[in-house]
């Protein structure tokens, strides 16, 4: 079992963005853009999800329109749109480039999961009502946000759930587009993933997830990453990190900590090291992905529990956001980028 504690932790210095006024609830990083650049999408109790650029934290926009706590948010491939999930029974679809809602997608419970295809035409969403609808933005004409324009909406069944056109037995945790594999994947507190064909809209593979108490019953999934990988994702479960094939369509690693991760993140391009959050200390850890789990640092500086955490996609650094409102950007190997500026430390002669 890995310890919580390191036995040396190095000196990082991360950068704080301000702008929420209530407990973060997820974080997204886009893609890469042509230019090297890429952004931030944060969501947060306070019912105003912000959109940042990614390298420098820097405010670029707000997205007003829900009235209550937005729970999940993403961006597609060109972050030209954004799509967020609430408890005001709504996802919203908003131009990232203007702020402006376009579609807002009424539901009859709270949305906790939303995701939306790389081009921005589709989008998925699930939540407590153990639902997962697919919208097809393109069937409909923007509306600028009411909610007489009607996307066509399809819901996806897994028919070994009780109760009529449900994909979870409970709350729908994670949804995720993946348009390589031409597939949706979803986590529920069923302790159930679940893998959908997009073309057919049919359920193709139900896995439960690990059993590591005495009982043998699974362990409800509470957050569900994408990895550097393109069949890999990673998921937090009880006290520990697990890593999800989507080829196998099995587990393939699990690591038990001796605490009970909220978020887990790895790095795009590193096979050595993971991140992980938690609700139990306000610590942003490094794990090596040995046998073992090593914690290798242990970062400071949050003033509550981390419920979210995410790498950027050229892996040079990740995001943090906490139950103290904030997000920190930390640098994962410490050189000059973005706002970090490192300088060198000459030798000064004697004299």
């Amino acid at each position: 079992m890995a310890s919580a504690k390191p036995a040396s932790t190095p000196g990082s210095t991360p950068l704080v963005c301000m702008g929420h006024t209530r407990p973060l609830t997820s974080l997204a990083f886009s893609p890469l853009q042509p230019d090297g650049s890429y952004f931030l999408i944060s969501t947060c109790k306070d019912k105003v999800p912000l959109l940042r650029a990614g390298k420098s934290g820097d405010w670029v926009g707000s997205f007003v329109g829900h009235t209550g706590a937005v729970w999940s948010g993403k961006l597609n491939r060109d972050a030209s749109r954004a799509v967020t999930g609430s408890a005001d029974f709504s996802a919203i679809v908003w131009n990232a480039r203007t702020g402006a809602a376009e579609f807002t997608l009424a539901h009859e419970h709270i949305v906790k999961a939303v995701d939306i295809s790389p081009v921005g035409d589709h989008v998925i969403t699930g939540g407590h009502e153990g639902k997962l609808r697919l919208f097809n933005l393109a069937s409909a004409s923007i509306s600028n946000g009411d909610e007489t324009a009607r996307p066509e909406c399809t819901i996806l069944v897994a028919q070994d759930v009780k109760g009529k056109g449900r994909a979870h037995d409970g709350v729908v945790r994670s949804t995720i587009w993946h348009d390589a594999r031409g597939e949706i994947i979803t986590a529920g507190e069923d302790a159930k993933i679940r893998i959908w064909d997009i073309s057919s809209q049919a359920c193709i593979a139900t896995i439960e997830a690990p059993s590591t108490a005495r009982t043998g019953i699974p362990d409800p999934i509470s957050s569900l990453q994408t990895t550097g990988s393109e069949t890999i994702l990673s998921t937090t479960h009880a006290s520990n990190v697990s890593l999800f094939d989507l080829s196998s369509r099995t587990f393939v690693a699990t690591y038990k900590l001796d605490y009970a991760p909220s978020c887990a993140a790895f790095h795009p391009n590193s096979p050595d090291i993971f991140l992980t959050g938690s609700t139990q200390d306000s610590a942003v850890r490094i794990h090596s992905r040995n046998e073992s789990a090593d914690c290798l640092h242990w970062f400071k500086g949050h003033h509550g529990g981390v419920h979210c955490i995410d790498f950027s996609p050229d892996g040079q650094l990740y995001a943090s956001g906490s139950e103290d409102g904030t997000i920190r950007l930390w640098q994962t190997t410490q050189k000059t980028y973005g706002l970090w500026v490192l300088e060198e430390v000459t030798d000064v002669p004697a004299s």
